[in-house]
């Protein structure tokens, strides 16, 4: 009966150390997690370099250090800016870090405009209207926006903001999000039609370093409202349970076995 309890053990550790494929998924429920505030009122003049702090866990800027921008041939209608994309992926096995855009312009992305904003950045708009933050280019809410984590996490979750021309959904654009390890190597993509509400991420491992958003939506896009950690997830929680019924099965074979 040691024997099998051993196998047990044995057994439930393989099941912990094989290796799989984390899946990212959209989870219709909000994770259990507190929201993390940002800094409202950071809408620099001059524009900074600087990242925006979110919380005492997170920063936000326009890219990863690797990567460059460029923008669309198409211009917003009502704001005559084009959008922003990234160009390239973050620099492999190297910790992910963030690349803001004003001084650190890499060979063949445009020139930036330092008369205008051009990066991460947040304000209180006042009169009711709820703190937004999110990537911006020629003044418009149409750049890409970056956030690393200071550590890996499994959940994340944000409002978005401004969908669509009006209230209404009319016309909403492209929506990007893309998942890194710590690593700078690419976990998943998400390719989706804007709109209004909450999008909430969960991995089924703690292997999120950062994400990167940007689209194309006519009016662009603001964000708020985030929530980010580390949850349990079903899959971990139904390993646990089956490990501990097993030993529990095993103790009770031979209650009487030194």
């Amino acid at each position: 009966m040691r024997t099998l309890k051993k196998f047990v053990v044995l057994l439930i550790l393989a099941a912990f150390a094989l290796p799989a494929s984390a899946v990212i998924v959209l989870n219709p429920t909000a994770p259990p997690l507190a929201i993390t505030p940002f800094t409202p009122n950071f809408y620099p003049n001059p524009p900074s370099n600087d990242p925006l702090p979110i919380g005492n866990s997170a920063f936000a800027s326009s890219l990863f250090a690797g990567q460059g921008w460029r923008y669309t041939t198409e211009k917003d209608p009502q704001t005559l800016a084009p959008w922003e994309l990234p160009d390239g992926t973050p620099t492999a096995l190297t910790d992910l870090a963030l690349l803001g855009q004003f001084g650190v312009t890499p060979p063949g992305s445009p020139a930036v405009d330092e008369t205008k904003l051009q990066n991460v950045v947040s304000f209180d708009p006042g009169a009711g209207f709820l703190d937004r933050f999110g990537g911006m280019v020629d003044n418009s809410y149409q750049g890409v926006t970056s956030i690393l984590f200071l550590e890996n996490l499994n959940a994340f979750s944000l409002q978005v903001l401004d969908a669509g021309i009006n209230e209404s959904q009319v016309d909403a654009g492209p929506l990007h999000f893309a998942f890194y390890g710590r690593q700078g190597n690419l976990l998943q993509e998400f390719d989706m039609t804007a709109s209004n509400g909450t999008l909430n991420f969960l991995s089924t491992d703690i292997d999120i370093a950062g994400v990167q958003i940007w689209h194309q939506d006519p009016r662009g896009l603001e964000f708020r409202t985030l929530q980010f950690g580390v949850v349990a997830t079903p899959e971990t929680l139904g390993l646990i349970l089956l490990g501990l019924a097993a030993l529990r099965l095993a103790s009770r074979a031979s209650p009487t076995e030194p």
